[in-house]
């Protein structure tokens, strides 16, 4: 209020509203205020693009995050931010339906470093929303001998063994992730669904 045309002033409140607001599952709105930032301070895009090129992925808008991935992708950097760029874009690829462009990033990433837990389990999430079931156990079970508690992998597993009508074993995977955190809903709706699948709808 003081000083309503501070431009730096002005983007600092938009980023710092984009925070809030993706903190409260409200990507769309966090991604309309820093588009705003861009807007408003074009010169500190790149301090924002990641966030940006995130929330557009989390709203939905995946065909505006792509580019914007790649974009940061061909400026290099740091091996962990190059890293961190190419699961974002593969994970946009992915919610786009561009599976087999997905699994070639998550693969890449595997290829360089095998005990990538994030890019292992995107392997596995590709495959199996490819309707290649048994491969993506495969998978999954790869990633859970290296991180016997991780729970996207014991999720992931067990849906894939319900989705091939092993539902006692997804219950039993399921039971394992529940002992660990009693409070994942996650774990406990896919395990509800397994018991309606298997005919126990009590």
């Amino acid at each position: 209020k003081k000083y309503p045309d501070d431009v730096f002033l002005q983007w600092g409140l938009l980023v710092f509203s984009a925070h809030k607001a993706a903190q409260e599952d409200r990507n769309k709105e966090a991604a309309t205020f820093l588009a705003e930032a861009i807007r408003l301070c074009p010169t500190n895009r790149s301090l924002i693009l990641k966030d940006y090129a995130d929330k557009l992925t989390f709203s939905g808008d995946t065909k505006e995050a792509i580019p914007l991935y790649r974009e940061m992708i061909a400026q290099g950097g740091k091996a962990a931010d190059i890293r961190r760029d190419h699961l974002g874009l593969a994970l946009a690829l992915s919610w786009d339906s561009q599976l087999t462009a997905a699994l070639n990033e998550y693969q890449n990433l595997v290829s360089t470093d095998p005990d990538d837990i994030d890019a292992g389990n995107g392997v596995a999430r590709v495959l199996s929303w490819s309707e290649r079931q048994s491969d993506a156990e495969t998978a999954y079970r790869r990633i859970l001998s290296l991180s016997p508690k991780n729970p996207e992998a014991l999720r992931g597993l067990a849906q894939v063994e319900d989705w091939q009508g092993h539902h006692r074993l997804a219950q039993a995977v399921l039971a394992q992730r529940l002992t660990d955190d009693p409070n994942d809903l996650d774990a406990r709706r896919l395990l509800a669904q397994s018991l309606y699948w298997m005919g126990r709808p009590d």
